[in-house]
């Protein structure tokens, strides 16, 4: 499929950024909130456990909502140019990508921050 053929696909970068915003929007709101084991904090001790389980919730909370994006936003395959080279010719060729593909690069970024931070 041709990815400059859709403004869908074309924007699925600001797609990515704009769900990250929605979702840490979503769990600030939490605290806010006041709710109950995640949003409760009643003293400096415990603002590393709120900021923890904050951290997961968004971490879940996003990768299901990528995982729509990907879905919505994206062909089932998509060709991206020169990202594989021939050893032998050092010619590029154009690989074919999955959607999950792309999903998975996202998802393993927000993991990966999960278990950074």
């Amino acid at each position: 499929a041709d990815m400059n053929a859709h403004w869908c696909t074309m924007m699925f970068p600001v797609i990515v950024s704009s769900i990250g915003l929605v979702v840490s929007m979503l769990t600030a709101l939490l605290v806010v909130l006041n709710v109950p084991l995640v949003g409760q904090v009643k003293g400096k001790d415990q603002i590393e456990r709120v900021l923890k389980y904050q951290l997961i919730i968004s971490t879940v909370l996003a990768t299901a909502l990528m995982y729509v994006a990907a879905e919505v936003a994206l062909p089932s395959t998509f060709e991206v140019s020169a990202l594989a080279t021939n050893p032998l010719t050092k010619e590029a060729f154009p690989m074919v990508v999955h959607r999950y593909d792309a999903w998975i690069c996202v998802v393993v970024g927000l993991w990966c921050g999960l278990v950074i931070g």
